[in-house]
């Protein structure tokens, strides 16, 4: 959730454990005061969340939905498979752009729906290449990866001032999208280097392997400022990775393990992958609710159980930045 934390938001950020009358009991992410949702885990295995991905189709006023989050919570409580998952998100669609990240442990599977206001489109694993990855622009394009359904390309790139001629060709489409994410999130750069990351340590990313790539790429929303380059990424990634300014990275970081019914959650720290990740598994929540909600039993985290983030903000080098 790389998103500015305005000194704040980071304080505010929980878990929420539910066992609901309808629908299945679910871990979700949420900022204090919020019934709406960004991601989450369920009992039936179950990973969801979302990035943002700016379309001008998000005429609201026009197609009047209900908000984003509550439809990622309608997902995390009642999907049970990602066709369940295609088929929820295809009746609600969005209030603008957005990418649903889904992963389905049971059925051993992943997909990408990609939603706009008024258009749905669904991402599969490309033959040959068991995996799928994502990040803050639509792959709603015909002949990408395995892409089906409406070409949402069309209000990204008129959300961006650009026309179709310029990217009338996949590789013209690749080549536009990267120079237009360059210039705010580096998304397509982050696309590129999950897929490079994932092919080359295939079967071989874990829980801790995983908190270790999370905690030592500092994300952010802050085109303005000069980035700098981190060792980290060097050595992870294979490429020099630009970086945002370091306060505001991330609210929000956590790597589900549906196998465990775990998740381990990044908190304490600003931005969030500074701090901690601390385990919550759904199981034991579940055993406390079914016991008649007693607070004495809730199961207590200690910072010893827990697995400390890599970013340290004070080893960064200062070279380049401009203040």
């Amino acid at each position: 959730y790389d998103y500015a934390t305005f000194n704040i938001l980071h304080r505010g950020m929980g878990m929420i454990a539910a066992k609901p009358d309808n629908g299945r009991p679910f871990l979700a992410q949420c900022l204090a005061g919020t019934v709406g949702f960004y991601r989450g885990m369920n009992d039936c295995g179950m990973t969801l969340g979302e990035t943002t991905s700016e379309s001008a189709d998000r005429d609201i006023k026009t197609h009047p939905k209900i908000t984003h989050a509550m439809h990622m919570r309608k997902l995390i409580q009642f999907a049970t498979s990602a066709r369940d998952a295609v088929d929820m998100a295809g009746e609600f669609k969005s209030t603008t752009g957005y990418t649903h990240s889904v992963g389905d442990h049971r059925g051993g599977t992943a997909v990408d729906i990609e939603a706009s206001c008024t258009q749905v489109g669904v991402v599969y694993p490309r033959p040959g290449f068991d995996a799928l990855c994502i990040a803050n622009h639509f792959a709603g394009y015909p002949g990408f990866n395995g892409y089906e359904g409406a070409t949402l390309a069309t209000g990204q790139l008129a959300y961006w001032g650009r026309s179709w001629d310029e990217a009338d060709t996949l590789d013209k489409w690749k080549s536009l999208v990267r120079e237009e994410t360059d210039r705010r999130t580096f998304s397509w750069q982050r696309y590129e280097t999950m897929e490079k990351m994932v092919k080359e340590k295939y079967g071989r990313i874990g829980v801790d392997e995983m908190i270790g790539i999370l905690s030592a790429w500092p994300l952010a929303r802050r085109p303005e400022l000069l980035g700098e380059l981190t060792p980290e990424c060097e050595q992870l990634y294979g490429i020099e990775a630009p970086i945002r300014d370091f306060k505001l990275a991330s609210v929000f970081s956590a790597v589900f393990d549906p196998e465990n019914m775990t998740a381990w959650v990044a908190a304490g720290g600003e931005p969030a992958q500074a701090g901690t990740y601390w385990p919550l598994n759904l199981n034991d929540y579940l055993a406390v609710m079914d016991n008649g909600m007693d607070a004495s039993k809730v199961p207590e985290v200690s910072k010893d159980d827990g697995k400390p983030g890599t970013y340290s903000p004070g080893e960064r080098s200062q070279a380049g930045r401009e203040d």
